[in-house]
């Protein structure tokens, strides 16, 4: 598998992942437009899963914001703990925010304590 992609076993994709994260997961609100639930599995690989909701906007900006935070945690899933769940929770107007903006708060906000 080549280091810089982002593979199925990456994601998170079940249901029942997600409800531990909020469940179970640190809770974090770095920005009122990205809030995040952070949850280590121990002797697993980081995992992403991304919450977007209709508030953000339509289809078109939903899905541009989704690639934009999946890039994100492409780029710097090595300065994240093996076995961490990532769950990001976009908030309406995030769209408006630049990439560079976007991964300060990834890394300087969220990840600050958990790298």
């Amino acid at each position: 598998m080549r280091p810089q992609c982002f593979s199925r076993r990456e994601r998170l994709v079940e249901k029942r992942d997600f409800e531990a994260a909020f469940s179970k997961g640190r809770k974090k609100r770095a920005n009122p437009l990205l809030h995040a639930c952070l949850l280590k599995k121990p002797g697993k690989t980081a995992r992403l899963g991304l919450v977007v909701s209709r508030k953000v906007g339509n289809a078109v900006i939903r899905n541009r914001v989704k690639r934009r935070l999946r890039e994100i945690f492409r780029k710097n899933k090595e300065k994240i703990l093996s076995g961490t769940d990532v769950v990001l929770i976009a908030k309406p107007g995030i769209h408006n925010c630049a990439f560079g903006e976007l991964e300060k708060i990834f890394l300087f906000e969220i990840l600050k304590d958990h790298v």
